[in-house]
């Protein structure tokens, strides 16, 4: 199931264009913001009818809709939900498609077409699972009323900025409107080496519509999300790891940009180095990478390294002057060169997504240096640990 998952997010990514961590976010975004749109709209009597006529009109009640795997079963059907959502986003969205629209795309870091494209693609699916929870004999305004006034609740913790672009009275709080508001997730999932396999973070807003997700939404969500693969996690290790990060804080900084960080992660550390006066660059100041996965002996990113490389590059951006390095290492288990080379992969694969998240290239550097430079003993299984990793370094600031 986790190959179906993977391939089915590589069509979706293919269709519009963007990378399988770009597509995942904005799907992420995506979803939640329809959820808010469809509550909103049928809020009232008369727009739990509109609804449902629109639902009815389009056939969006129908097993084509209802089934997220057939759905996305190829490039020519996931284009054709983009033909059917397309035209219906203001409609269910208020008329606040492009405030939703510019909020993801700042929040993903892609480009504006594509998160037009996923909320297209998305708003059939989200509606026929909500049509399939119903059933056809159990369909009807009032059902549909029901259903969606139980999600309100919990709407109403949705992050400010996309709650501004969805228009905050819709979702009866006060208006906040922020720059930056990325809906960070707190420290609670496992915190592990570059190396390491464990279960994906989320994104910290699903809590708040939950149960509509498990009451409606849980295939599409698994039909779209790939999952690494379980691998066992030493008994008694997981609690220290994440109290070593730290309690999460504000981090305002230039350019309007807010960021929550964990006290003691890279990023603050990072951030530490940058704004401190009495600190000059040179080349031995490296930070290692706390929340960075890759798939086993592979370069390729799992999507669980986003929020992390959301934060370098909002960092970035906060600072244009500051170039950094991404060095690249491994332990010294397995043949030299091919250590050399994966190293190198993975390095170059990180300032590719830092460079997706749209910071210039040209101020991003990176080097393989395999299993050279080891910061504990490769004897030990700890150590070996330690020393498979993804490091960054100022290189100008």
């Amino acid at each position: 199931m986790n190959a179906v998952r993977g391939d089915t997010l590589n069509r979706v990514a293919s269709v519009v264009g963007e990378n399988p961590i770009g597509t995942e976010t904005v799907l992420g975004a995506a979803l939640p913001a329809l959820i808010s749109g469809l509550t909103s709209k049928a809020s009232t009597p008369s727009g739990a009818n509109d609804l449902l006529e629109l639902i009815r009109r389009h056939k969006l009640d129908s097993r084509q809709y209802a089934d997220a795997t057939g759905a996305l079963a190829t490039p020519d059907a996931i284009t054709g939900l983009s033909h059917v959502g397309g035209p219906l986003l203001d409609f269910v969205l208020g008329g606040r498609t492009n405030a939703v629209t510019h909020w993801i795309t700042s929040f993903a870091g892609v480009n504006r077409s594509s998160v037009t494209s996923l909320l297209a693609i998305a708003l059939p699916l989200v509606i026929g699972q909500i049509t399939r929870a119903l059933g056809t004999t159990g369909l009807n305004a009032s059902s549909l009323q029901s259903l969606l006034g139980e999600q309100r609740t919990f709407l109403q913790n949705a992050p400010s900025g996309l709650a501004a672009a969805l228009g905050a009275t819709e979702l009866g709080r006060a208006a906040v409107v922020e720059t930056h508001d990325r809906g960070r997730v707190t420290p609670q999932s496992p915190v592990v080496d570059t190396y390491a396999s464990a279960p994906a973070t989320g994104y910290s807003w699903w809590k708040w519509a939950i149960p509509l997700l498990l009451l409606a939404l849980i295939p599409l969500w698994f039909m779209l999300r790939r999952q690494p693969a379980e691998v066992a996690i030493r008994a008694g290790s997981l609690a220290p790891a994440i109290a070593s990060l730290g309690e999460l804080v504000e981090r305002k900084l230039p350019r309007g940009i807010t960021l929550r960080l964990p006290s003691l992660g890279v990023e603050s550390k990072l951030l530490g180095y940058i704004e401190d006066p009495r600190v000059s660059v040179d080349t031995e100041t490296w930070f290692s990478f706390d929340r960075l996965e890759f798939e086993t002996d592979s370069a390729a990113l799992k999507p669980s390294s986003r929020e992390q490389l959301q934060n370098i590059a909002d960092i970035l951006r906060a600072y244009p002057d500051v170039r950094v390095k991404i060095g690249g290492y491994t332990d010294n288990v397995g043949d030299e060169v091919y250590n050399l080379k994966l190293s190198a992969d993975r390095a170059n694969n990180t300032i590719n997504e830092i460079a997706n998240l749209g910071i210039e290239r040209s101020r991003l550097e990176a080097e393989g240096y395999g299993e050279n430079h080891p910061i504990a003993d490769n004897a030990t299984p700890e150590g070996r640990q330690r020393n498979r990793r993804i490091d960054i370094r100022v290189t100008k600031k």
